[in-house]
């Protein structure tokens, strides 16, 4: 989790995974898996892979939200056909590259990521 959110200090993660689970978790199935949203700032992030086991959540893994086994991520792949290997040469698959990026004056790449932020936020 913290190299895909890099540029986070670790409190400020644990404040964000702490919120995350108490105000809203609201799993969903994607793909035969579990994911869990995780935010920050009330913005999805990304996902934590999950199984119950014995009646608890075990959580697995953490997937950014370009991710390709998340909602969005299969969503970037059918817009842009970009794989694993495009994200990770665009460094579009952790944090930092959004923050640093000049995305917002892309008018195309901002209105994809607005509507997936709107569909996140209707289900």
């Amino acid at each position: 989790m913290a190299e895909r959110l890099d540029g986070l200090p670790a409190a400020s993660l644990n404040i964000h995974l702490y919120y995350s689970f108490k105000m809203s978790v609201k799993a969903i199935r994607f793909k035969g898996s579990l994911l869990i949203p995780f935010s920050i700032y009330q913005e999805r992030a990304g996902y934590f892979t999950g199984e119950i086991v014995d009646g608890k959540l075990i959580l697995t893994t953490f997937l950014f939200l370009t991710n390709n086994n998340t909602p969005e991520g299969e969503e970037i792949y059918k817009q842009y056909e970009l794989t694993r290997i495009d994200k990770d040469y665009l460094s579009i698959n952790k944090l930092s590259s959004f923050v640093a990026s000049d995305i917002a004056q892309n008018p195309e790449a901002r209105n994809f990521l607005l509507r997936q932020a709107v569909k996140a936020s209707l289900k």
